[in-house]
């Protein structure tokens, strides 16, 4: 029984250093960042868990690439909608002044 849940939190582990795998972090240098969601992560780290990046890229995180690998997957699980609309940019906003 301990043999297995060694191995779990093992398993566990590799699954956490391997978020890198399926997503790239962009537009900044990776380091410490400040996120709504779950306040300070550092993007240089192996650890940081794939349901933090996961949840992060789905609610449209601006510094979240997934890779192809990140596609292949999560298949099903971030839908191809839910990423062209995340990649898409943002309308401008055209106001008119009357004066």
């Amino acid at each position: 029984m301990l043999t297995q849940g060694i191995s779990l939190l093992l398993k566990q582990s590799d699954i956490n250093a391997m978020w890198k795998q399926y997503f790239k972090f962009v537009k900044l240098k990776p380091g410490k960042v400040v996120t709504s969601q779950f306040g300070e992560i550092d993007f240089s780290a192996d650890n940081i868990g794939i349901e933090i990046i996961k949840s992060l890229y789905e609610n449209g995180f601006p510094y979240l690439e997934i890779t192809k690998a990140g596609k292949d997957e999560f298949d099903g699980v971030i839908s191809e909608m839910e990423i062209n609309e995340m990649n898409r940019k943002p309308n401008r906003l055209k106001t008119k002044i009357n004066i």
